[in-house]
């Protein structure tokens, strides 16, 4: 009786899993497609990735990370994203889970790994997405500027090295 219980418990949550892992992985699919097109493209570029989450199995997770940060540097894309969790508390839901810290982890590393990865940032939208913009923008609106003033021992036409520090 309790073992074909605990095994019918342990093949739905297995078959969850899977689903929502194919779910993260189909996702991660459309985003090194999306860079693939952006490689075709000259320049730098910024994405913004938006989701809810990916979770992946961690066996896993950093070799598929660095094949998408291989793919966005090959494009030159920074990729910064917005996690937004799912809502832990609705009318809807009909059970609770009792690791919700670790549950919000589950979904958001991946998404701070890569952001991080690819020279970008994370942030989270857990009411409403003003303050994740707001800090974005601040984010996407520093840049620095370098100027190089001609010295007149520059005219013998030689190659010099120069060191740039920030």
């Amino acid at each position: 009786g309790s073992g074909s219980c605990t095994r019918e418990i342990q093949m739905q949550a297995e078959s969850t899993w899977r689903s929502v892992v194919m779910t993260s992985m189909q996702s991660i699919h459309a985003l090194r497609q999306a860079l693939a097109g952006l490689a075709q493209v000259r320049g730098d570029k910024t994405v913004i990735l938006i989701s809810g989450g990916w979770p992946m199995d961690e066996r896993e997770e950093m070799s598929t990370l660095n094949i998408v940060a291989s793919e966005a540097a090959a494009a030159r894309a920074t990729i910064f994203s917005i996690y937004v969790p799912v809502a832990t508390f609705t009318a809807d839901r009909r059970l609770m889970t009792a690791t919700p810290l670790a549950d919000s982890y589950l979904h958001s590393s991946p998404l701070e790994t890569l952001a991080a990865m690819t020279g970008g940032g994370s942030f989270r939208a857990e009411v409403g997405a003003d303050a994740a913009f707001e800090r974005l923008g601040r984010e996407l609106s520093g840049f620095y500027r370098l100027a190089i003033e001609k010295d007149p021992s520059d005219v013998s036409g030689k190659d010099r090295h120069m060191k740039v520090q920030v």
